[in-house]
């Protein structure tokens, strides 16, 4: 079981010759003029270029009889054709199959907004040519990140660290006086600290993947350009202080926020991403590529004296998989035709209401919103067309003896903290974000709290009811399956 305490808890692996890795960072810059996805309040197009670019990073890893890749995107989230279409470019670029191809967005709410869902940000509710053209660039970019990875693979060596990180984070489910639930600041609420670190050695370069669990909101919506937030200046301090490549992979984030968080003009995101950065150096610089113990030996001196050394002991074997598994989740709670109906009405004249009295987008851009996810709900009702049920798919890539999970959706911190602990792999990432998104996944017993993750976000995602208690256990009981499949015995956790 993985436990963690305030120091940093090291394993490695010094893999044969066999093992082979490589990493790459290609940017992807959207224009000026583009809307930004994440607050709907936001309703302006960007206005500058970002102080923190939009990136592509790509891991392509090899033991000489399986591959994979590991792709990290500077996105909010990908959905449906456009996600699978995304992971086949992937595959082919980095020579492995689509299924051994695990896409993980960093979630940034800073960036042009998806194909495939309702349009959160800016006014109009189709994305604009320029948009669809970013889109586009984007597979180009992530086919090419991958094929560069790819052709840079090389023996390598891989160590594992990770430690916690106090005072950046916090769990944002407020309950207010009234019992209700806001996104704010709950200090005592589960927020799973843990930085997570794989280090490759490579013949001249370092190569850093780090996993964190938290939304990528320092920025809030009144920064009109597009930036990847934190995570930006996280990869800028770890490649300095390396010299090597960095790709970040977020965690379960879905109710942790900065604890600073939402700021109206850039900066502040220089700060977390440095702190993150610091506590990922701080596990990767005790990220030794071996197995090790302490030795010791008899010492002369003028008294009795014992000295002590770490040696290598031993290496693991080299061993590059994957495995993922289709999930079903149910919806709940559907409403009827005419509770749509009814409510589409209301919102509609609310908005009417609020035009003529003169308010700006910020104020009925939102609800104008709500309004469209009733409209198309309802025509899916009276089709026959209306979800029921989600399917998506969990997904576990091996490598040597680290394992990453890959959630879809926002899943609560406390989903990753699960797996984690009751992963039969010696060292275990989770990250959420990954592949085709699939909205918030709270916890069971948040469900009687109600709040945004569980009772309204699912009309940003376009489904007409919120995902049906249980999801949580779904995702972690998959997980756990696949991640038996990959580590059938029980390794050596870390120490």
């Amino acid at each position: 079981m993985q436990q963690h305490s305030d120091e940093p808890r090291v394993r490695g692996v010094i893999a044969p010759q066999s093992f082979q890795a490589g990493m790459a960072t290609v940017e992807c810059e959207p224009p000026i003029g583009v809307d930004l996805v994440g607050f709907l309040r936001r309703h302006q197009p960007t206005q500058a270029h970002g102080r923190h670019p939009l990136e592509v990073s790509a891991l392509v890893a090899d033991d000489g009889h399986r591959r994979v890749a590991v792709v990290a995107l500077d996105l909010g989230l990908v959905v449906g054709s456009y996600a699978l279409h995304l992971r086949e470019i992937i595959a082919r670029a980095a020579g492995c199959s689509p299924d051994r191809v695990l896409v993980n967005c960093q979630h940034t709410h800073s960036a042009p907004p998806p194909p495939g869902l309702i349009k959160m940000g800016g006014l109009s509710r189709d994305l604009s040519p320029q948009e669809q053209q970013y889109w586009e660039n984007l597979v180009l970019a992530a086919g090419k990140a991958a094929s560069l990875a790819a052709s840079r693979l090389g023996p390598a060596r891989m160590g594992t660290g990770s430690s916690l990180l106090d005072n950046v984070s916090v769990n944002r489910r407020e309950r207010i006086a009234t019992g209700e639930v806001i996104l704010g600041y709950s200090p005592s609420g589960p927020c799973d600290r843990a930085v997570s670190v794989l280090r490759f050695e490579l013949d001249d370069r370092v190569a850093t993947v780090v996993n964190f669990a938290c939304h990528p909101t320092v920025l809030g919506p009144d920064t009109l350009e597009a930036s990847s937030d934190y995570v930006g200046p996280l990869r800028t301090a770890v490649r300095e202080w390396t010299g090597g490549e960095c790709m970040f992979l977020q965690g379960c984030a879905g109710n942790v926020v900065p604890l600073n968080s939402v700021w109206d003009v850039p900066g502040y995101e220089i700060t977390v991403g440095r702190a993150v950065a610091l506590e990922a150096l701080r596990a990767s610089a005790q990220a030794h590529p071996a197995p090790r113990r302490l030795d010791r030996t008899e010492y002369r001196s003028a008294v009795p004296m014992a000295r002590y050394r770490w040696v290598d002991d031993g290496e693991f074997e080299s061993n590059v998989d994957s495995a993922e598994q289709e999930i079903e989740l149910r919806l709940e709670n559907l409403p009827s035709i005419d509770e749509v109906r009814a409510l589409r009405a209301d919102l509609q004249k609310q908005v009417a209401q609020l035009r003529s009295s003169g308010a700006g987008p910020e104020k009925w851009n939102s609800i104008d919103l709500h309004a469209l996810w009733a409209k198309q709900i309802e025509e899916q009702i009276a089709n026959g067309s209306v979800k029921r049920a989600l399917r998506r798919r969990v997904q576990v890539i091996r490598i040597n003896q680290a394992a990453i999970v890959g959630l879809p959706g926002e899943p609560f911190n406390e989903i990753g903290t699960v797996i984690k602990n009751s992963s039969r792999a010696p060292f275990t990432m989770v990250c959420g974000y990954t592949n085709e998104a699939l909205g918030y996944v709270p916890t069971s017993d948040e469900y009687p709290f109600g709040g945004y993750e569980v009772s309204l976000s699912h009309r940003h995602y376009g489904y007409a009811a919120p995902l049906a208690r249980g999801a949580d256990h779904v995702l972690q009981d998959t997980a756990r399956n696949l991640l038996d499949r990959l580590f059938p015995a029980k390794a050596g956790a870390i120490a």
